[in-house]
């Protein structure tokens, strides 16, 4: 197998490695699936920093050996974006609103870390918020429901890096 073929192909496995488990992180949110991205987005990088040296010192010509370092390169950048990217959700909180109630809601305010406005919410009807997390702080939902007014607690602490997939069901 050629230099520039195996450093396609690792490239690409690393690629889809990394890709896996950050749509996992985003979906999930899970802290477990996070640092085991961060680990094999580590190992992944000190690979590939192996593979350039190696692809350097060979006897290959300078064009193979420059397109093959340009994909340990990409690779290593797609690394670096996505830990940037799994790093910025953990100051996000998304939440599931649900509206279990019999009739329609109205007047829904999030209200803490970040404030936020939903006209209504139908029975039986979903809605997902995301709330930026800028300090430690509390998340608190307001509504009408049936001409009366009320307020609960969504999140009772929360702070910047505690990131957190939440389902709220409006009863």
């Amino acid at each position: 197998m050629s230099l520039q073929k195996f450093t396609v192909i690792t490239a690409l496995i690393f690629f889809l490695i990394e890709t896996v488990l950050f749509g996992m992180y985003y979906i999930t949110l899970s802290i477990d699936i996070i640092f085991i991205s961060y680990f094999i987005g580590i190992i992944i990088l000190i690979i590939s920093i192996i593979l350039g040296c190696i692809i350097i010192f060979s006897k290959n010509s300078t064009n193979i050996k420059l397109k093959s370092c340009s994909i340990i390169v990409l690779n290593i950048l797609i690394v670096i974006a996505y830990s940037y990217f799994a790093i910025m959700l953990t100051n996000y909180v998304r939440i599931n609103l649900i509206n279990s109630t019999s009739s329609t809601v109205t007047d829904i305010q999030i209200l803490g870390c970040e404030e936020k406005m939903i006209g209504k919410l139908e029975k039986e009807d979903k809605k997902t918020i995301w709330i930026k997390i800028p300090e430690d702080c509390s998340i608190d939902i307001n509504y009408i429901f049936e001409g009366t007014k009320k307020r609960e607690n969504i999140i009772e602490y929360i702070s910047p890096g505690m990131g957190a997939k939440i389902e709220f069901s409006i009863e």
